[in-house]
């Protein structure tokens, strides 16, 4: 039986140093504990600050630039929109100037033209007033030469007969019935 407690004892002592490998000492638990603290602080400190700060900026730079990129567009958008309706102003006041200068040459042709029609009748008054001034001049003197003349034939008709009142008064009587 020795050798059977041999054997047990045997295994007894590698079962706890089994155990005893399975669990680590506490000093060197505490310096890997330590090690892991320290390396833990350290790659904390040197890598996943810098590496977070340097992604916050790089996201904040990239919002910076999607907001720049979103404000240069609104500005655009607006930029053309304010041009449009510049655009569209100018065409309105270009239409405004076409239609008012036809309207201008409009009552430019109908002024020349009333005056052109004034001035038509001017000349046509004129030239009736003419006519008629020369058929008023025409019939006095067409009268005066009736009148000498018919004085004339009167007076050697009856030179010797009749007197010089007489012969007034068939002067008046042909001018008087001539003017009538």
């Amino acid at each position: 039986m020795n050798f059977g407690a041999n054997l047990l004892t045997n295994y007894n002592e590698e079962l706890t140093e089994k155990f005893y490998r399975l669990f680590p000492s506490i000093p060197l638990m505490l310096a890997t504990l330590a090690a892991l603290v320290i390396s833990i602080f350290f790659l904390t400190y040197f890598f996943y600050k810098p590496i977070r700060k340097n992604i916050k900026k790089r996201k904040q730079y990239i919002q910076d630039n999607i907001d720049a990129a979103n404000k240069l567009k609104q500005q655009s958008l607006e930029n053309l929109e304010e041009s449009n309706k510049k655009l569209n102003e100018a065409r309105e006041q270009a239409s405004e100037i076409i239609n008012s200068s036809k309207r201008d040459a409009e009552l430019i042709v109908i002024n020349y033209k009333m005056s052109a029609q004034k001035k038509s009748e001017e000349i046509l008054k004129k030239a009736q007033l003419e006519i008629k001034r020369k058929e008023e001049e025409f019939l006095r003197t067409s009268r005066e030469e009736i009148i000498d003349a018919a004085t004339i034939i009167a007076k050697k008709i009856l030179i010797k007969e009749i007197d010089s009142n007489y012969e007034k008064k068939i002067i008046d009587d042909i001018s008087f019935d001539s003017e009538k």
